[in-house]
């Protein structure tokens, strides 16, 4: 009922996406002391230096996947990446790794509002959605694209997609 209370309730499209190639950093991330938005700070401050983008631009937060990674709780330790759309591999600066996610069908969620918000999604998504769907969760990284319809962390018409992998 929460969810309904704080209109979060969100039908996800499901479709097949293409395998994505992305170039960025990568940490380990616990939710409980705010290591996720640091890490995307680190990210802002170099992500110029990426090379093969594509002109889309497109941003990606992958949680790499593990199978106690739905069991999400604030003081799990996880493995996050954060990158740009690439082209190719090629000429990779060292501060950064290469990851692919892997095409398939997704469950794709689209988050609208600000960052602050998202954790309401994801309780949604995992509390809700998970418990209640026909559709079987895969075991491959699940990822947020931030487009063009991302307007900044704050603003209220921000929208994001949640991809979660599906069999």
């Amino acid at each position: 009922m929460k969810h309904l209370v704080e209109n979060v309730t969100i039908k996800p499209v499901i479709k097949k996406i293409d395998s994505i190639k992305v170039i960025g950093i990568r940490d380990k991330v616990i939710l409980e002391d705010d290591s996720l938005p640091s890490l995307w700070e680190r990210f802002r401050e170099i992500h110029h230096m990426v090379p093969n983008t594509l002109p889309s631009n497109r941003a990606f937060g992958i949680c790499e996947a593990a199978p106690q990674i739905h069991l999400l709780s604030e003081t799990m330790e996880f493995n996050e990446i954060i990158g740009l759309e690439v082209s190719s591999y090629e000429s990779i600066p060292s501060l950064f790794v290469s990851k692919n996610i892997d095409g398939g069908k997704y469950a794709v969620f689209t988050h609208t509002g600000s960052l602050d918000k998202l954790d309401k999604t994801y309780e949604y998504i995992w509390g809700t959605w998970f418990l209640s769907t026909k559709e079987e969760i895969d075991i491959r990284d699940d990822f947020e694209i931030y487009d063009e319809r991302f307007l900044g962390p704050d603003n209220v018409d921000s929208q994001i997609d949640i991809c979660i992998p599906i069999k």
